[in-house]
């Protein structure tokens, strides 16, 4: 993640403040998840059992209910979301290094 993507999404946070309350469906999640690692549409798609283009239609899904434009920036935007907010906050990320307090609407 570059330090602008990273100042795009906190960029886009206050500027449109808590858009991200509409929750991704399941496969959004997967994805969204998959695409932090770095993984290509195909393999996406492969590991899912899914054609590279439904992975597409996901990851544009996601793009438009998180108002970013690039994979990169929806990394920046997870990261800004759900752990520099957090961890700003004082709170501490589960056993897996998930923050779980649910009353949040996150990624």
């Amino acid at each position: 993640m570059t330090d602008g993507a990273a100042a795009r999404a906190a960029d886009r946070h206050a500027q449109r403040g808590d858009r991200w309350c509409v929750r991704p469906d399941a496969w959004e999640r997967q994805i969204t998840g998959l695409a932090a690692r770095g993984h290509s549409a195909r393999r996406m798609a492969a590991a899912l059992g899914i054609s590279p283009f439904s992975v597409q239609d996901h990851l544009k899904a996601v793009f438009a209910k998180t108002g970013v434009r690039s994979r990169g920036e929806l990394v920046a935007e997870v990261r800004t979301r759900h752990y520099a907010l957090r961890s700003a906050a004082g709170a501490a990320p589960g056993p897996y290094g998930w923050y779980l307090d649910e009353h949040l609407a996150v990624l």
